[in-house]
């Protein structure tokens, strides 16, 4: 849904889980497509469909009009954001040295690390963070319960 994927933008470990699973998402895709022979052009628009990342389906399109253009995609990853520079550096690398299925085997389990990562810091924190905040607001409720009491029991007195 649409609040699920605002929350997965702006919370500080969501955000960075979101981000690395798109990011290993793309990787074993795009590894797989290549895997099976797929045509690159196709496999780097494909790829970035299955990520489910607007920004990555984005980069992927323009990677893939640049491919269909004769043009090598490894040295367009640097001018785009989406992908981060150890992604670039081991894509290039792997596009000159043939071993471009085995580094983005290894881009992907490094990415899929840090998004468990991520998410299992969140996962830790944020129950706890909410606990702290429902246990104020219901002390805050509390004592402005017995504060009005207090006061009506004064004014009484009086």
């Amino acid at each position: 849904s649409r609040e699920i994927a605002f929350l997965m933008r702006v919370l500080p470990g969501l955000r960075g889980y979101r981000k690395s699973q798109g990011i290993a998402d793309f990787a074993f895709a795009l590894e797989a497509f290549l895997r099976a022979g797929a045509p690159i052009a196709k496999s780097w628009a494909a790829a970035g469909e299955i990520s489910r990342q607007p920004d990555l389906v984005k980069a992927s399109q323009i990677i893939s009009d640049k491919i269909k253009a004769g043009e090598a995609p490894g040295k367009h990853l640097v001018g785009l954001e989406v992908f981060p520079p150890d992604f670039s550096s081991y894509y290039q690398t792997g596009e000159e040295t043939g071993q471009l299925d085995t580094n983005l085997a290894l881009l992907n389990r490094q990415y899929q690390e840090k998004a468990d990562k991520s998410l299992a810091l969140s996962s830790f924190w944020y129950p706890k963070l909410i606990f702290v905040l429902l246990a104020f607001y219901a002390a805050f409720k509390i004592l402005a319960f017995y504060s009005q009491y207090l006061q009506g029991v004064l004014n009484l007195i009086e």
